[in-house]
């Protein structure tokens, strides 16, 4: 549950952050920016989905009985 709260807010602040580069330097071109703001959320996203752990490879590498 920690983890979940802290990659929402995480989201929060930086979609924040994003949505307000355009009011402070209005020059700043919106399909310069969109970019950047889908990679970040992609990777949270995935943060938030994907497990912390990798798989037990040993199975795999174990030498046959033959």
């Amino acid at each position: 549950m920690n983890t979940f709260l802290t990659i929402i807010i995480l989201m929060v602040i930086f979609n924040a952050m994003v949505s307000f580069i355009p009011f402070m330097m209005p020059r700043a071109k919106a399909e310069l920016l969109l970019p950047y703001q889908l990679w970040i959320n992609t990777l949270l996203v995935f943060m938030l989905i994907l497990p912390n752990s990798v798989g037990n490879f040993k199975l795999f590498f174990t030498p046959s009985k033959n």
